[in-house]
């Protein structure tokens, strides 16, 4: 059954958590192809989705200037580094030990989902001008983590 236009995102947003707890928890190799060939177009369309929000919430700013009631989530230099060591030293499974990563991290729930979110468009923000993050290493750990992604299970 379609989604009512009142509700449509109300109903989407429990369908993809539901989603993206299955991929935290078996991975990939635990779905089936077909299931596997949605979760690639899911991916995809959710790439598309955060660039058509993000562009509108631009839109909106541009167009209003008076102050919003929805909080508005920014990651500054340092905790973006901050996210960074503690998934670096690896004490913490970044996905499922939340809690316990920000708390280590000292970031504000809202912030390491904002970062978590967001982190390759970050990554690419201050990798350009900040010495300790060494592109190298940040590409060994990305494949070390998709590895044990796609292994997990």
């Amino acid at each position: 059954m379609a989604n009512m236009s009142y509700c449509r995102f109300e109903n989407t947003y429990s369908d993809f958590d539901d989603c993206l707890d299955a991929l935290s928890s078996g991975g990939l190799e635990s779905l089936s192809d077909s299931e596997r060939h949605y979760a690639e177009r899911i991916y995809e369309l959710a790439k598309s989705y955060v660039g058509v929000y993000e562009m509108n919430l631009q839109e909106n700013e541009e167009s209003q200037n008076e102050p919003s009631d929805e909080p508005s989530f920014s990651c500054e230099k340092n905790q973006f580094l901050q996210y960074y060591r503690v998934q670096k030293k690896g004490n913490y499974n970044m996905i499922t030990e939340v809690g316990k990563a920000a708390k280590a991290a000292g970031l504000t729930l809202d912030t390491y989902y904002y970062i978590q979110a967001n982190y390759h468009t970050l990554r690419l923000i201050y990798e350009s001008d900040c010495k300790i993050i060494d592109k190298q290493l940040v590409d060994e750990l990305m494949e070390k983590l998709r590895e044990e992604m796609y292994h997990e299970g």
